[in-house]
This record gives C-alpha cells, structure tokens and sequence, in this order.
C-alpha cells in the first residue's frame, strides 16, 4: 500500500507548527514541521525538535547516511534557495503556473532546472524520512503550496497526497507578523532576537489577502479540495477538529494525542514556541494592541477572503 502525505497550507504565523505537532502525536504520523529548510538546518548546525542540533541527532544521521548512498556528499543538498519565480513579473508567473500545471498532469516538463532538481532533493528527503521512521503518513508543515503540487507529481508512486488548509483570524496574523521581537527557547536557555526588515501593515495585509487568494484559485484550477481549518476552532476543540481530518486520512482518534510534551519527534524549522509547547492553549489576544483604526483596517482589507474561507470550512 501507498504512504500518504499531509501538506499544511497556510500563511505564516498561522499556527501550522502545532497543527503539525498535534497531527504528529499520531502513532501512525511522523511530524516534519517545514523539511524544505534541511539545508538550512544542516548548515548552520539548527536545531532539531528533539533538543539536539541536527548534526548530533541520532535521526537524522540515519536519514543523512541513506542520503550519502544515494550519492548526496555529506547528505547536504539544496532544499530551500531556489525560488518558483519572481512574483513581481506576471508574465513569468503566469508562465510558471502554466509549466506547473502541464507537470502536474505528466504532460511535459517546463520547470526551470535548479527548481526542478531542488524539488527532487525534497522529494528524496521525504523518502529517506520515511523510511527512517517507519511511519505510514508524514506531515509537512511546509506552508507552500506550489510545492506540495509538485512534490505529490514527484512522489506519485509512493505516496499518497492529502491537503490541510490552515487560516487564521488574519488580525492576529498580521499581529504576529509585524512583532519586532522574537524570543527563543533552546534547551533552558532563552534567546532574544528582533526580526529585521519588516513589512509594513499596509503590505502585511496585502500579503495575506494575496497568499489566501492564490490558493483558492490554484485549489480550483488544480482540482484540488482540501480540508479547511479555522486556527482558532482547532485550539477550542482539537479533538473535534481531528475526528474531521481523520476521516479523509484514515485515522482514529487517539486520547494521547493531546500531551504535546511526549518526546521523539524530529521536527525543523517551525515556530520554535509551538514545537515546545506541552498542549493546545486557544491563542493569547496579542492582536488587541493594535489600534481600532488597525483593526478596523485589517478586517475591511481581508474580510472578502475570509469569508471565502469559513465558506469552506
């Protein structure tokens, strides 16, 4: 029988690193958070959600060494440094979504070399993960996806792929998107780092309503019908909210899952307070700092496609 594949689709600061984590707590699911930063991960000696770095951790010298067999020096390789295209041109998005979809269908291939040799990098990441841990399903947190499309291509043959749209009130998104500082906790040890470069409201909305908007059309142009999920609905009532994706992957519910403190994942990247949390907590109401005019503008902005997607949901 085929694997299966669960991508999580979302903006970032949706709350897709717990959702991977709480899906992961499955016997039968092995949680990755975001694998397309391995290279990043392995480079910069990251840390791994076991607590150790990536170079030290058991797991994944295993899934390193069955990379160096396949011809991978050092199991390093590009994961994450190719873009798909350049979004301010709509000529060559158009074109991309066009050569996308022709290998979708198994017409031709029309995507740029280095993306297609680094979507293949990815695609043999997730068959060394897989077989390392031994899990039936994998859960990819990964956010994007024109990736998850292209990898389900990639990966046909031995998996089978199932989508999770996550969205989220976008106030608190956007909240959490322009928060200059960020703290980090590794191991005991709590690191302060204050985010660089960062957009202003104005684009932080634009963004998400862009973000939100190209996937409702991609999932109708690909065929594609993933399940919806309401960040805050999830973190009220997880259990109700597994017992629906359960259903279209061929899960039961499992009364461990809700004790996130249980150790042996081993997941990168993600929001590092997420993966250390020990249980689901409905979300603090950061977003209220923002002024009423903040608000009332965030919510005039993105209210046509938040509506699309409760309409899902």
């Amino acid at each position: 029988m085929k694997k299966k594949i669960v991508f999580i689709i979302s903006s970032g600061r949706s709350g897709s690193t717990l959702l991977c984590k709480f899906l992961g707590m499955h016997s039968q699911c092995f949680p990755l958070s975001e694998p397309q930063r391995y290279d990043k991960f392995t480079q910069k000696n990251g840390y791994c959600s076991c607590t150790k770095e990536m170079i030290k951790c058991p797991f994944w010298e295993s899934v390193r060494n069955m990379l160096v067999s396949d011809g991978y020096k050092d199991g390093r390789m590009i994961t994450s440094q190719v873009p798909f295209h350049n979004r301010n041109n709509w000529m060559e998005k158009i074109g991309a979504y066009l050569a996308l979809f022709l290998f979708s269908k198994g017409i031709c291939n029309l995507i740029g070399k280095a993306f297609y040799q680094q979507l293949r990098n990815e695609a043999k990441l997730l068959e060394a993960v897989s077989l390392v841990s031994d899990k039936p399903i994998l859960i990819d947190a990964s956010k994007s996806l024109v990736r998850a499309i292209a990898l389900s291509r990639l990966l046909k043959d031995e998996f089978d792929p199932y989508f999770i749209h996550l969205y989220r009130d976008p106030v608190s998104v956007i909240y959490s998107t322009l928060k200059k500082e960020v703290i980090l906790k590794i191991n005991s040890q709590v690191l302060y780092r204050n985010k660089m470069n960062l957009p202003s409201l104005s684009q932080a909305t634009k963004d998400w309503c862009r973000g939100n908007k190209s996937n409702l059309t991609l999932y109708k142009i690909f065929g594609i019908s993933p399940a919806y999920v309401c960040y805050e609905a999830f973190t009220r009532d997880p259990k109700n909210t597994f017992v629906g994706l359960g259903k279209a992957i061929g899960l039961e519910w499992e009364d461990n899952m809700l004790d996130l403190s249980q150790g042996g994942h081993h997941m990168i990247s993600g929001n590092p307070s997420r993966i250390n949390a020990k249980c689901i907590n409905p979300p603090k109401d950061e977003w209220k700092n923002f002024t009423v005019d903040e608000q009332s503008f965030i919510r005039r902005e993105t209210q046509a496609i938040l509506s699309r997607l409760k309409e899902r949901g």
